[in-house]
């Protein structure tokens, strides 16, 4: 199915229309590029905007560290390791919230550790929840970055 934009006026299939509720075909009047070229001119164009939408989004990060345990964790994890290599698209930061909740309920002792390591001169280990453990401090400092297949000889 398609439909024409009524920013830029060309048609387009309905996937390139962001959702709205509210509307009778349940997607909004522009297509999703002229909305986001429209804040960005917005952004841009007002300085106080731009302060507010940072003020907004530091507001939100902070309610969410209160209301749940294992976000700060993930989040720093996220940063950290996004500084150092890629992150695949279908990790999302909420992803990495339940092994970081685990990961602090064990206590300070504990540290999450990649299976698979993320640089490794023989395999590449991708920064996903289910290539992370939680394991004692010893044991990661042990087996460093060392790719073991067999992990009862850990």
């Amino acid at each position: 199915m398609q439909k024409q934009c009524t920013r830029c006026r060309i048609t387009k299939p309905l996937s390139a229309f962001n959702r709205r509720t509210a509307s009778k075909d349940g997607r909004t009047a522009a297509c999703g590029d002229c909305i986001r070229e429209r804040k960005q001119v917005i952004y841009w164009a007002h300085p106080g905007e731009r302060e507010r939408a940072s003020k907004r989004a530091t507001k939100a990060k902070q309610r969410r560290f209160a209301e749940e345990p294992g976000y700060r964790r993930a989040f720093w994890l996220w940063t950290a390791t996004k500084r150092r290599t890629t992150i695949p698209a279908c990790a999302t930061i909420t992803a990495f919230v339940p092994i970081c909740r685990e990961a602090d309920e064990k206590g300070a002792g504990y540290v999450l550790d990649h299976i698979v390591p993320l640089r490794h001169p023989e395999v590449c280990g991708l920064h996903v929840p289910w290539n992370l453990r939680v394991v004692k401090r010893e044991t990661n400092l042990k087996k460093g970055n060392r790719f073991i297949t067999c992990w009862n000889r850990t």
